[in-house]
C-alpha cells in the first residue's frame, strides 16, 4: 500500500520561509500544521506495522524472539527454507485428555493407562489442518487407546495394511498377536500363522511359555518362522488338583521277540505307561547249561537265544565243579554274543564285559531266560513300568522301558500271572485366559506333585482351557501342588509382540472436524 504521508508532504511549502524577506506567519502556521498532520499519519502507519507486521525479533529488544500471529491470514506463494514446528510435550497421562489443536501439530503424550485422546479446536470448516501424535508408555506396559473428536467422527485408514492399519484395541506401545504354529525347547525358532508386522527388536510373550525378556532377532516371511535371542521356549502351569483311575488289560500275551504284545480290545495310544506287576512263575528256562571257557562262554540244549537278552540265574553251584566268579544267588546277566540257538557269552552289565568262569558243569544251577526285558524272572517284583510306542490303537502294542525309547526283548509266550495295567489321570489349573496350553500328543512332565504316583513323563490325551489328561497312575486327591511342563509352545496359543517404542498417528480435517481421518505413521 501506499503511505499516507506522501499526501500530506505534497501539502508542505518546502520554499517557505524566503530568505531575505519579510514572510507571512500565516505561511509558517499552514507549514507547521501540515507537518504536524505527517507526523500524525507516520505515527498511525508504524504503530500499524508494529501491531501487525511479521517480525523478525523484538522492536524493542532485537535479541529477543516473538510469536507472530497472524489472526487468520493467508501466505500464498512463498517458498520457505528450514520452516521448524514446535513440539507439545505433555506431562504423563493416566485419564482421557483433550488433544488441543491450539497446542501446535505436533504433540507428544507419555500414557500410563487405558484412555481416550479427543480433539479439539479444528479450525473452521474449509480449513485444512493436520496433527501428528507421538504416544509413548510413561510406564512400560501395554495401554488401550481410543479417538473421538468433539462434535464429529473418526475415519481410520487401511485397515489390515502393515503399516496403516488400525488394530483392535489399539495399544500403546503397538502389541500384536500371531498364533504359535510349533516349536520346542532348545530351538530359537518360532514357527507362526503369519508373521505380518514383525520386526526384529520386536519384543515377544506367550501366556504361561516364551519369558518375557525375549525378543525377535530376525524374521523368515516364507517360512513364516522368528528367530528368537534365547532358545529357552517353555510352557508350564501349577496344577490346582488331580484325580486317577486305573484299568487292567486282559487276555495279554508276547507275540514277538522285540516287545510285541496283544490284549483283548482296549484304548491304547502312543506314549501311554503300561504298568507291570506280579511274579512269573513260568520263566522260560535254558536247559543242558555248561561252562565252556573261562570267559563266560557257555552252551545249552537248543532254544531261541539274542544278544542283550536277560539271563536269571539262581540257585547255589556244588563245589567242585565250573563256577562263575561274583554269582550271589540269584543274579542276572546279560547276552553279549551268541549264535542264536545253543551257544552264549554272558556279562554281569549290559553289553559290559565278559564275567571270569571256571569251565565245568553247572549242577545246582537253575538259568532262565526272561520273558520282559528289565522285568525279573523267575525272581519276585512289586511293578515295573513300560511305555507304549507303538500300536494299532485296541489289541497290539509295543513296549519300551522309556518314553519314545527303543522296543524291549521279549521271549514269545504268556508269563503267568503277570497284570498288565493303565491308567488315566487328570490334573487341573488356574488359567485366566481362554488359551489351552497343551495339545494332545504332546509330552509333558508332571513334577512336584504329592502323591508322587502323579508324577513322571506323559503323552497328552486331552486338554482343556484348565485341565491336561494323560495315561498313567496316579491316585489320591493331591496334597501338594506341582507344575505340568512342556518343552515348546502349543500350536494355536497366541504370541504376541510389541515395538516398545513410541507409536505414531496422524489425524487430519477440511471440514471443521466433522470428520477426522486418521492414519498409522509408524510404530518404532
Amino acid at each position: 500500500m501506499t503511505s499516507l504521508i506522501t499526501n500530506n508532504s505534497g501539502s508542505i511549502d518546502t520554499g517557505f520561509p524566503v530568505a531575505g524577506q519579510d514572510n507571512d506567519t500565516a505561511g509558517f502556521r499552514s507549514n507547521f500544521s501540515n507537518i504536524k498532520s505527517a507526523f500524525q499519519t507516520a505515527q498511525t502507519e508504524i504503530t500499524a506495522l508494529q501491531n501487525y507486521a511479521v517480525l523478525k525479533a523484538s522492536l524493542s529488544s532485537p535479541s529477543e524472539s516473538v510469536i507472530n500471529d497472524l489472526g487468520g491470514s493467508t501466505i500464498d506463494n512463498a517458498l520457505y527454507n528450514r520452516f521448524y514446528g514446535q513440539a507439545y510435550i505433555s506431562p504423563a497421562i493416566g485419564t482421557s485428555t483433550n488433544v488441543n489443536l491450539n497446542n501446535g501439530h505436533f504433540q507428544i503424550f507419555p500414557i500410563s493407562a487405558g484412555l481416550t485422546l479427543n480433539f479439539i479446536n479444528w479450525p473452521e470448516s474449509g480449513q485444512f489442518a493436520k496433527v501428528t501424535l507421538i504416544l509413548t508408555s510413561s510406564n512400560g506396559s501395554t495401554h488401550n487407546i481410543t479417538f473421538s473428536t468433539t462434535g464429529g467422527t473418526i475415519v481410520k485408514g487401511n485397515t489390515g495394511a502393515s503399516t496403516n492399519g488400525f488394530t483392535n484395541p489399539f495399544t500403546v506401545p503397538y502389541s500384536f498377536t500371531a498364533n504359535a504354529v510349533s516349536s520346542s525347547s532348545g530351538q530359537d525358532i518360532l514357527k507362526l500363522s503369519n508373521v505380518l508386522n514383525i520386526q526384529p527388536g520386536n519384543s515377544i510373550s506367550a501366556e504361561y511359555a516364551i519369558a518375557s525378556d525375549r525378543t525377535v532377532e530376525s524374521v523368515d516371511a516364507n517360512a513364516s518362522t522368528v528367530t528368537l535371542n534365547d532358545n529357552v521356549v517353555t510352557t508350564v502351569v501349577g496344577t490346582v488338583g488331580a484325580t486317577g483311575a486305573t484299568e487292567d488289560l486282559k487276555g495279554v500275551s508276547i507275540v514277538g521277540t522285540s516287545g510285541q504284545f496283544i490284549c483283548e480290545k482296549t484304548s491304547l495310544i502312543v506314549g501311554e505307561k503300561v504298568r507291570i506287576s506280579g511274579t512269573i512263575l513260568n520263566s522260560p528256562a535254558v536247559t543242558g547249561v555248561s561252562i565252556t571257557s573261562t570267559s563266560g562262554e557257555f552252551t545249552c540244549d537248543h532254544t531261541p537265544l539274542k544278544i542283550g537278552q536277560a539271563i536269571t540265574i539262581t540257585g547255589n553251584i556244588n563245589p567242585g565243579i565250573g563256577s562263575i566268579t561274583g554269582y550271589t544267588n540269584p543274579k542276572t546277566y546279560y547276552i553279549i554274543d551268541t549264535n542264536g540257538t545253543n551257544i552264549f557269552q554272558l556279562s554281569a552289565t549290559q553289553g559290559g564285559l565278559p564275567v571270569t568262569t571256571v569251565v565245568g558243569a553247572t549242577t545246582g544251577l537253575s538259568f532262565f531266560k526272561e520273558y520282559i526285558a528289565g522285568y525279573p524272572a523267575p525272581l519276585p517284583a512289586t511293578f515295573k513300568d513300560y511305555y507304549i510306542i507303538e500300536t494299532n490303537g485296541t489289541s497290539t502294542f509295543t513296549l519300551s522301558e522309556t518314553l519314545n525309547g527303543d522296543p524291549i526283548s521279549t521271549v514269545i509266550g504268556t508269563p503267568a500271572p503277570l497284570t498288565y495295567t493303565v491308567g488315566e489321570v487328570t490334573l487341573t489349573f488356574t488359567n485366566n485366559t481362554d488359551v489351552v496350553p497343551f495339545n494332545v500328543g504332546q509330552t509333558i512332565t508332571v513334577s512336584g506333585v504329592t502323591p508322587t504316583s502323579y508324577n513322571g513323563n506323559y503323552t497328552v490325551t486331552a486338554a482343556t482351557t484348565t485341565t491336561v489328561s494323560y495315561k498313567g497312575f496316579g491316585t489320591g486327591s493331591q496334597t501338594i501342588a506341582g507344575t505340568v511342563t512342556f518343552n515348546g509352545i502349543s500350536t494355536g496359543v497366541p504370541v504376541t509382540f510389541t515395538y516398545d517404542g513410541p507409536r505414531v498417528v496422524e489425524a487430519w480435517t477440511y471440514n471443521g472436524g466433522s470428520t477426522v481421518y486418521m492414519a498409522i505413521v509408524g510404530n518404532y
